[in-house]
């Protein structure tokens, strides 16, 4: 029996998270947990403590089991275990070494309300054959900035028709990140809505959800759900909204959302943008964007067009540097520089296209955004404070 999915990390909570994997063949959930201990001085190693909390989960193929009952912002180690008859698989506590930092089995569970977090945002890992070279310098650029969870805008795979491929692009190249960092996802084009983005992910089944984390709200949206092709031929060109009224049970979810979130910081991501001075931008969104600017949205991320692009802040479709919202595109492992128009639009501030990922540090008070390649170099970045109303 051989591991097809190593253990990953999902939906971490303020007393516990949920851990996946998948082998190949039918065999028992069971899942280790322990407190961590960790020397002052010297390499950084951290080794379990103490008897072990030991969490089932239901047989099968793909394994899913949620821990909980812990500490809130604590760290700890844990081991996976499946048997079939008298054979037993189990993950390492400790194994190997990336190149700047350990690859542990730990978590960390979710911080309290208002406590400070940091998150990195990135997609087009598998949207783009050209994407094949830069995956595995992209896992190593964002171990580097150890930040407590992930978001994937869309287009994790190239076709997610095809099972192999959510191995191929996600789960191998990335496993040394997800063994230790959960991560959340928003479909994509290239998912297709498959039932194999259900399946290995623990988010909402119906693609649309929220989740708090310290002192922000997030909301991810399926756009691909939200807007149509032009193009039958699926060239992905100018494409057309559907309803986007509150009879749309998307745009219902969000408002609601947005509306019974007192969180210091709120964040919308999503796969088309809105606003994009390239190619397959998707200005058929744009209805979305009072909602975002009537709740007090501060930052929408987006992805699709292989490019880094930030907005101006705007508000009711105009530059506004006081009240606007900045529209972040982030093509992540991509770069197409021929999908930019001739000359900037009205609304953008910077671009380029790179290959980069995004790492946001947020506080009550004040959130950092730095752009970064995957040299590790910063090529853009801002600072918002947030006043009090």
């Amino acid at each position: 029996m051989n591991f097809i999915k190593t253990p990953y990390l999902q939906l971490p909570e303020t007393d516990g998270i949920t851990v996946m994997w998948e082998t190949d063949r039918e065999s028992t959930s069971k899942l280790l947990v322990w407190k961590t201990f960790c020397p002052e001085i010297g390499v950084v190693q951290y080794n379990p403590q103490g008897e072990p909390r030991i969490f089932y989960g239901e047989d099968g193929y793909m394994h899913k089991v949620k821990a909980f009952g812990l500490e809130s912002g604590r760290d700890y180690c844990y081991q996976v275990i499946s048997t079939v008859g008298s054979e037993e698989l189990a993950s390492e506590k400790y194994w190997g070494h990336v190149k700047y930092s350990p690859t542990i089995n730990i978590f960390r569970t979710r911080t309290s309300e208002n406590e400070n977090i940091s998150f990195v945002v990135t997609s087009e890992t598998g949207g783009s054959k050209s994407t094949l070279q830069t995956r595995g310098d992209l896992v190593e650029a964002i171990t580097v900035e150890r930040p407590d969870f992930l978001l994937f805008i869309g287009d994790m795979v190239q076709d997610g028709r095809k099972k192999h491929e959510w191995d191929d692009y996600l789960f191998t190249p990335f496993r040394s990140l997800i063994c230790n960092t959960p991560f959340y996802h928003c479909a994509g084009n290239h998912e297709h809505n498959t039932d194999f983005m259900k399946q290995f992910l623990a988010t909402s089944k119906n693609g649309y959800y929220d989740f708090d984390y310290g002192c922000a709200h997030f909301v991810a949206l399926d756009s691909t759900r939200l807007v149509d092709h032009i193009d039958e031929q699926e060239n992905y060109f100018p494409m057309r909204a559907k309803d986007l009224t509150e009879e749309n049970p998307q745009v219902r979810f969000l408002t609601e959302s947005l509306r019974k979130s007192n969180a210091k910081w709120k964040f919308v991501y999503m796969h088309y943008p809105p606003y994009c001075s390239g190619t397959y931008h998707a200005a058929a969104l744009r209805p979305l964007c009072r909602i975002f600017e009537k709740y007090g949205v501060d930052l929408v991320f987006t992805s699709h067009t292989l490019v880094y692009e930030r907005s101006h802040p705007l508000r009711n479709a105009s530059v506004d540097f006081l009240n606007g919202i900045r529209y972040m595109v982030l093509g992540g492992a991509g770069s197409r520089p021929k999908w930019f128009h001739h000359k900037k639009a009205w609304h953008t501030a910077k671009s380029c296209a790179i290959p980069h990922f995004a790492h946001v540090s947020v506080t009550p008070e004040y959130l950092e955004f730095q752009a970064i390649d995957l040299d590790g170099k910063l090529f853009d970045n801002f600072v918002i404070q947030k006043c009090d109303q």
